[in-house]
């Protein structure tokens, strides 16, 4: 019977697990559309999947996330909550090591609970800490950071460079400020290799994929010169505005309505920081709006993969 200590950071407890190893699911978990436990993480995260003792059901959302983890991978799930993707990836065989951290004890223990109910201790570390900060560098390959708040991912990442850049893969589906999280990235030497917006139980996700490199990212260089664009590349998704996926148009357009509305609101204001403010984005929307109305003109026609690359 294997036994393993893992300690929580912030909250000083120590809780201990034990039990045999079993691999008791083989193959891709089914269920990709089903949201019923919720993978919920130290923030307001989108539902996740389920545990009942079987294999691990994950939704639709999550089983994107698990594509994009390289087969053989040491990863650590920031935020895990109740550990269903770290679980998963262990159980289908994907990886053959996963951290799942949360910054809550409650979380914590509902995790080394799913541990222990599937078997995967020893493969499965469950860690009490917030963000990277009870990971080592060098100790995992893969990062994920999946529904918590684009300014917390990047608070996230920022706080461990060491852990980030021994990183070869960092998969990121923030739930807003996704500008934010894009500057930080260039800021750090990250470079976006994949960007993807798709849909899951009727919303539409953001994701992408990055690694270290190091350099200035070249998927920015088309919009450096450009009054405005970079600001938008920051904002939409370098690679997404050079290719658009009709999952990106639909969230676009939603950008869209909703800087419309602040617009409006700032136009009210008699304050002069409100009304710069409201002269910057009007110029944000005209940029955008003659940007859709080219896409638009083009066609969604033939545009059918979610995923944008550096092809």
């Amino acid at each position: 019977m294997a036994m393993r200590e893992l300690s929580c950071v912030e909250h000083g407890e120590r809780m201990m697990v034990s039990g045999t190893i079993d691999n008791g699911c083989g193959g891709l978990a089914s269920g990709g559309g089903e949201t019923v436990a919720g993978n919920g993480g130290h923030g307001s995260r989108p539902p996740g999947g389920a545990a009942d003792g079987g294999c691990v059901r994950l939704s639709g959302r999550l089983l994107r996330l698990a594509r994009e983890v390289p087969a053989g991978a040491r990863l650590v799930d920031v935020g895990s909550d109740h550990a269903l993707l770290p679980i998963h990836l262990v159980e289908t065989g994907q990886v053959s090591y996963a951290i799942a951290t949360d910054r809550a004890a409650g979380p914590c223990q509902a995790a080394l609970a799913n541990v222990r109910r599937h078997g995967c201790h020893g493969r499965v570390s469950v860690r009490c800490g917030p963000g990277l900060a009870t990971v080592r560098p060098g100790e995992v390959d893969t990062i994920i950071i999946a529904g918590l708040g684009g300014r917390n991912a990047a608070e996230i990442l920022s706080a461990s460079p060491d852990v980030v850049r021994a990183a070869s893969r960092i998969v990121l589906q923030p739930m807003g400020s996704h500008g934010l999280l894009r500057r930080t990235l260039h800021a750090m030497g990250l470079a976006l290799r994949k960007e993807a917006v798709f849909p899951d139980s009727g919303h539409l996700y953001v994701m992408c994929v990055a690694d270290w490199q190091g350099d200035p990212d070249d998927a920015y260089g088309p919009y450096f010169g450009e009054a405005g664009w970079l600001d938008l590349a920051y904002e939409l998704g370098p690679l997404l505005l050079r290719r658009p996926t009709p999952p990106f148009l639909a969230w676009v357009r939603g950008v869209l309505d909703r800087w419309t509305r602040i617009e409006a609101g700032l136009a009210r204001g008699r304050e002069a920081p409100a009304r710069r403010r409201q002269q910057e984005l009007s110029a944000r929307l005209e940029r955008l709006r003659c940007w859709l109305r080219e896409a638009e003109i083009e066609g969604e026609e033939g545009l059918t993969s979610d995923w944008t690359d550096r092809r």
